[in-house]
């Protein structure tokens, strides 16, 4: 009976069969773990009080890797807000820091995230 399981009969092709499978093994452990680490929510804390929102959107920028992309000329990008938050997702730190004005956020590719006003 034929044993399917043997690589080669020569060891040094056994060898190199086996340094590619663990190469291909590693590869596709490391991309799978730089994908997580990529897609993964950055945690966010918080503490200002009568800050302008702007103000606020470079605190954000600092301690994380998002860059946000507005308008200086917008009226309620300078209104002053207070704001606690602790190990919260951007989505609510935004939602949030933006609930009492007429801005909108996108989020973009990149993490940049794009306030704009509301149309309507």
């Amino acid at each position: 009976m034929k044993c399917f399981l043997t690589v080669a009969k020569k060891p040094l092709l056994s060898k190199w069969l086996l340094v590619m499978k663990l190469t291909a093994l590693l590869t596709l452990l490391f991309t799978l773990n730089v994908s997580a680490n990529g897609f993964g929510q950055e945690k966010i804390s918080l503490r200002v009080k009568k800050t302008a929102i702007d103000g606020v959107l470079r605190s954000i920028e600092k301690q994380t890797n998002y860059r946000f992309l507005y308008n200086d000329n917008l009226d309620d990008i300078r209104e002053k807000v207070s704001l606690n938050v602790k190990d919260a997702d951007i989505g609510d730190v935004l939602a949030l820091l933006l609930e009492k004005t007429r801005l909108l956020y996108q989020v973009m590719g990149n993490n940049l995230i794009v306030i704009k006003e509301d149309p309507n």
